[in-house]
């Protein structure tokens, strides 16, 4: 059944459904079982397939769907904007813009002027691709794991750039901003001027690289070519006095108002390099502990080889010249301290000194805070004796070597006087001699004046000996000479020298000059001169003695005469010998004259 009602309203018939032509209004609501369609086109309907549901279909195909909770979906490309032609599923159009537009078609939105576009992409595996220009050209995509990758399509960070040279810059825009240009260069040519593989800060306003990475690992500040691990390019400037500028290449500060600086100047400005500890006006200035806390300090080695117990400070590496320079005002001092006390108050702190006194321009060292010795600046010494030490006390260095030598150049004539070991020798000898040629001097003792005393303390006389005398003649006469006084006790045979080495030749002659006393307490006594002496005989296989001859004897009783003898000993040799009768006791001079004979005294004197 339909109904048709024509334009003036009249209900021309009914047939299955109702039929409008013309203009109707129609009050009060209609009801419709399924759909409106249009006369002629069927397929094209506005639809109520459900409860609170409404479609819209073109061509027999729903296109448009609004459900009940506002939801809708639409079937198709949609135009907005005056686009009457979407090509995309959803395609707007602001005419008025010069031809901008926004597509979105499949997994892609498409932003578009005039022949120029830019695409952002949801590919399959989850990224977000940036795509430009009219081929599409990939830009920056966001993978699914959050990367970003700018010219890369495989980003391995959370950033990744890749471009030539410079790839991120920095400006400020508040009037005093500066900018900067963040570069990993590929080659040598681009705004860093760093070399090829360097990762570049580069300060686009002044055109200059302030800090360069080398593929090397090495840093640069200032600097594009660094030679260290980090190279610091900086002017070079005296280190201040005065004033908050620094002026150095590297500067330490603390919330407690110090400041170590860093810096360079050039040789003519008297600083090669310096560090300064101060204030933050650099008016004061602190002193500088190197490791406070234990360990040292090496200047000019890579090796330490100072003493386990001096090892703080090391100087040099044993090779080339090394030296320290303390520079003072030209009347002032130039001091090196040895202190003893913790807390450094007081003389503590100069216990031991080495000082350099400009004024007259001499060396001075001194212990317990005293000075003890004075170089003048001519040479001369000056020493100052604490009692119980030596005024000067000196060790050979070895044998051979003289621990003393003294030179003298006066009136053209150059003297020195030598003391110390005779080489291979155990004794030391004083010997005086002219510089010039080492010819023999004489030695003179005392020429002044005064007294010499030998094993003495206080000489009485020009020469006071304590002990023998023993004389040598020269060359190859080989003849000794030996002369000691001493005392003999009663009733005794005492040997008083040896002689050795006997040849066909050899001779002794000893002169005994005595006085005895009988009982100390009486009167009787007898004085003289006795003589004994000797020569090898038959082959060297025996002596021959002349014992006990008087030259001159005296006094009241000749029994108190000694007899002096010489005597065989063993492995050929023949002792000198004295007896002295029953309560005699003799005091005497003897004097030994020997020729190819080697002599050696055995009485204690």
């Amino acid at each position: 059944m339909s109904v048709t009602i024509d334009g003036a309203g009249s209900l021309i018939g009914v047939d299955q459904g109702l039929n409008i032509v013309g203009l109707t209004t129609l009050t009060g609501g209609i009801i419709l079982d399924d759909s409106i369609s249009h006369i002629g086109d069927t397929n094209t309907k506005i639809r109520f397939p459900a409860a609170d549901t409404i479609t819209a279909e073109t061509g027999g195909t729903e296109r448009l769907r609004i459900k009940s909770n506002g939801a809708a979906y639409f079937t198709g490309n949609l135009g907005l904007g005056g686009q009457t032609s979407p090509s995309g599923t959803i395609h707007i159009n602001d005419l008025s813009a010069n031809g901008y537009e926004l597509k979105v078609t499949g997994n892609a939105i498409q932003f578009n002027r005039t022949s120029s576009s830019y695409i952002d992409q949801i590919n399959d595996t989850g990224s977000i691709l940036f795509r430009m220009g009219s081929s599409y050209t990939e830009a920056m995509r966001i993978t699914s794991a959050g990367k970003i990758g700018i010219n890369d399509t495989n980003p391995e960070r959370a950033v990744d750039i890749r471009a030539d040279n410079c790839m991120v810059q920095l400006e400020g825009t508040g009037g005093n901003g500066r900018q900067y240009s963040l570069c990993s260069t590929d080659d040598t040519t681009g705004a860093s001027a760093g070399s090829a593989g360097s990762f570049v800060i580069y300060d686009d306003t002044s055109s200059t690289a302030r800090l360069t990475v080398t593929s090397a690992g090495k840093i640069g500040i200032n600097n594009t070519a660094p030679e260290g691990v980090l190279t610091i390019e900086a002017t070079a400037a005296e280190p201040p006095t005065s004033g908050t500028t620094a002026n150095s290449a590297i500067q330490l500060y603390s919330s407690l108002s110090n400041h170590m600086n860093f810096g360079l100047n050039t040789v003519n400005g008297g600083y090669g390099g310096y560090i300064q500890v101060s204030d933050n006006n650099h008016a004061a200035n602190y002193q500088l502990n190197l490791n406070p806390n234990g360990g040292s300090v090496i200047v000019g080695s890579n090796v330490a080889q100072a003493h386990a117990n001096m090892d703080d400070l090391q100087v040099g590496n044993g090779s080339g010249n090394r030296g320290i320079t303390i520079s003072s005002g030209t009347s002032n001092y130039g001091t090196v301290a040895f202190g003893d006390s913790a807390d450094g108050s007081g003389t503590d702190r100069y216990e031991g000194f080495i000082e350099y006194y400009h004024d007259d321009n001499s060396m001075r060292l001194g212990t317990v805070h005293q000075e003890r010795l004075r170089i003048g600046s001519g040479g001369g010494h000056k020493i100052t004796c604490a009692e119980g030490y030596y005024a000067a006390n000196l060790t050979e260095c070895n044998d051979g070597r003289i621990a003393l030598n003294i030179n003298q150049t006066r009136s053209g004539q150059t003297k020195a006087i030598a003391i110390g070991a005779i080489s291979g020798n155990s004794a030391t000898g004083i010997q005086c001699y002219d510089t010039s040629n080492n010819s023999a001097n004489n030695l003179l003792l005392n020429p002044f004046g005064g007294n010499v005393g030998v094993g003495i303390d206080n000489p009485g006389e020009h020469l006071h000996i304590s002990g023998a005398v023993r004389r040598d003649t020269p060359g190859s006469s080989n003849i000794k000479f030996l002369e000691f006084s001493f005392e003999l006790p009663s009733g005794s045979t005492t040997t008083i020298a040896t002689v050795t080495g006997p040849v066909v030749s050899s001779m002794a002659i000893a002169k005994f000059e005595y006085v005895g006393l009988y009982d100390y307490s009486d009167v009787g006594f007898y004085s003289g001169v006795e003589m004994a002496s000797l020569r090898r005989s038959n082959s060297n296989s025996a002596y021959t003695y002349l014992q006990n001859s008087e030259i001159h004897a005296g006094g009241n009783n000749s029994s108190y005469q000694p007899n002096m003898f010489w005597q065989n000993g063993s492995n050929n040799t023949s002792d000198l010998m004295i007896t002295t009768g029953s309560y005699v006791i003799i005091m005497g001079t003897i004097r030994i004259t020997t020729f190819n004979l080697g002599l050696s005294r055995v009485i204690s004197i």
